[in-house]
């Protein structure tokens, strides 16, 4: 058996700087090597014992140079005496509402955490901190006493998980008697809310190919959200590759399989999305240009993207305040996605905290509401009724922009 291959691995693996984690990824590469080769147990079992020999020589040279991890003590403690206005600006609420959250996610935390000696509230502030931050994980682990980084980052993957969980209890969708209350925040007929979709950055996920590199040339998954007038997120969709169009990821999501359609069943409510939709009674786009617009056209588009602009003003608050969502240190799936959710969620939950953006708003994802005509778009049949909607709803507008001008002559 040639073991050139193994031992490059292992000498690869050896210059890791976490020690559990090459261990782990070695040995289950000697077994599906071994497996795909025929080897007998003996050979594996002779592989097996090399690794966790070098294992335990890197390790004692390591400790052997190694001087005590100094920690900062008691700084989750000191956090409580901050003023009012500083707790809120470095975890993204009040006191109250903090207490609030940590009474629904406590019991679930003190499950995963048996034994673990440290306050549940703690842990729960290390997460909203490493969600709300750019800080490493080692960075983290020093602020809040903790050992090493693998620590800081399992205590942020759980709390994410735990809130995405219970997603239900923040993202919800309205209740038929609010409809009509919360389209009276916009001023486009009969327009519940908006839905666009923001992309989510992050390293290039293993065996992925190019699914996740999208238009603007990096990578990362695509975030699809409903909003109301008053920026609160009613409806999440999380997990697609960016490579996909808004269309598609509309059309694989539970609202374009019909949930939306059963939500506004037996009402003429709708929502407004960009060019990159397909026009339906339920959702209203703007009138493609791919010819001369006529003056109510106009004044549709202008209308609709008006409105339109307040779900980029969530994807800016929802970035502003949870920094995370803007790195590229993220490459693992598994938790990813609960880390969007968890954002959204505790964007919801903070609603009514001001907030002050201080970056750069968040570009929308088409320019001047125009989009590229692909031959499916030329080709696909449009709802009559989705049509009819939209006339109307344009003729008003070229109706009502005629009787300005009339008043000012």
């Amino acid at each position: 058996m040639d073991l050139r291959p193994i031992l490059g691995l292992i000498s690869f693996l050896q210059q890791e700087e976490d020690e559990e984690d090459e261990d782990i990824l070695a040995i289950l590469s000697i077994i599906k090597f071994s497996k795909k080769n025929g080897n007998t147990p003996y050979k594996m079992s002779l592989l097996l014992k090399y690794i966790m020999k070098q294992s335990q020589r890197r390790r004692l040279i390591r400790d052997q140079g190694r001087t005590e991890r100094i920690v900062l003590p008691g700084y989750a403690e000191m956090v409580f005496r901050y003023r009012d206005i500083q707790f809120s600006e470095d975890y993204r609420m009040s006191r109250e509402r903090f207490q609030e959250l940590l009474q629904i996610i406590a019991p679930a935390l003190c499950r995963d955490f048996i034994n673990d000696g440290e306050p549940v509230r703690n842990k729960l502030l290390l997460g909203i901190w490493a969600l709300s931050t750019r800080e490493s994980f080692r960075e983290i682990a020093n602020r809040f006493g903790l050992r090493n980084r693998s620590s800081a980052h399992n205590v942020f993957v759980k709390v994410c998980k735990l809130i995405s969980d219970n997603s239900q209890l923040f993202i919800q969708w309205p209740q038929e008697d609010e409809y009509a209350r919360l389209a009276a925040l916009n001023s486009f007929p009969d327009a519940l809310g908006f839905i666009d979709g923001s992309f989510i950055p992050l390293i290039q996920p293993k065996h992925s190919g190019k699914s996740y590199f999208n238009r603007k040339k990096f990578y990362s998954v695509t975030l699809q959200a409903v909003c109301t007038g008053n920026q609160r997120i009613i409806d999440v969709s999380v997990g697609y590759p960016s490579s996909m169009n808004d269309k598609r990821v509309f059309k694989c999501s539970s609202l374009g399989r019909g949930r939306l359609e059963r939500l506004l069943h037996g009402t003429n409510y709708h929502l407004l999305g960009d060019g990159g939709y397909t026009l339906g009674f339920r959702m209203m786009v703007p009138f493609r240009r791919d010819h001369e617009l006529q003056q109510f056209e106009i004044c549709f588009n202008a209308a609709l993207s008006s409105n339109r602009q307040i779900i980029e003003r969530v994807f800016a608050r929802l970035k502003g305040k949870f920094r995370r969502l803007r790195t590229y240190d993220v490459k693992n799936l598994d938790y990813f996605n609960d880390m969007i959710v968890a954002a959204c969620c505790l964007h919801n939950f903070t609603l009514d905290m001001p907030f002050e953006l201080d970056y750069e708003r968040e570009q929308p994802n088409e320019l001047n509401d125009d989009f590229d005509l692909l031959d499916e778009d030329l080709n696909e049949e449009l709802d009559e009724r989705a049509i009819e909607k939209r006339n109307i709803i344009a003729t008003y507008y070229a109706e009502a922009l005629e009787e300005s001008e009339g008043e000012e002559e």
